[in-house]
């Protein structure tokens, strides 16, 4: 998969929405676009996932480029301060968050079509089991 999870971070205020957030790495030398993708989410050992966000309008990920996906809305105080960095930032206006517990599993897909997936792991450096 030329699409990754690179990073997972947990959120340790249960109103800090915007606290929670996955990155997503595009190790290609083509662009990818993630437009009307969804994000699914499952519980370890689960047969069916949920879904829990839809990237619409989506974005263009350019060759080795890097986007985080922020749970949160950006302006609302009450999700915390999103994190400012050389990352880009894109938005899910959840009202939930992605991963609550160790090893739930996060994909993004396109229909049927897996193009990126990451298993949360606290314990990990980034967030993401092996």
């Amino acid at each position: 998969m030329a699409l990754k999870i690179v990073e997972i971070h947990r959120r340790d205020d249960p109103k800090g929405l915007n606290l929670d957030w996955v990155v997503v790495h595009n190790s290609s030398d083509q662009p990818v676009s993630l437009r009307g993708c969804v994000v699914n989410v499952s519980n370890p050992n689960a047969k069916k996932s949920r879904k829990a966000a839809k990237l619409d309008p989506g974005f263009k990920l350019e060759a080795d480029g890097k986007k985080r996906l922020v749970a949160g809305n950006p302006r609302s105080k009450a999700h915390g301060t999103p994190p400012e960095d050389d990352v880009e930032n894109y938005f899910l206006f959840m009202k939930v968050g992605l991963v609550d517990k160790p090893g739930i599993r996060l994909r993004i897909v396109r229909g049927q079509l897996t193009l990126a997936e990451g298993i949360y792991e606290p314990k990990e450096e980034n967030g993401v089991a092996g």
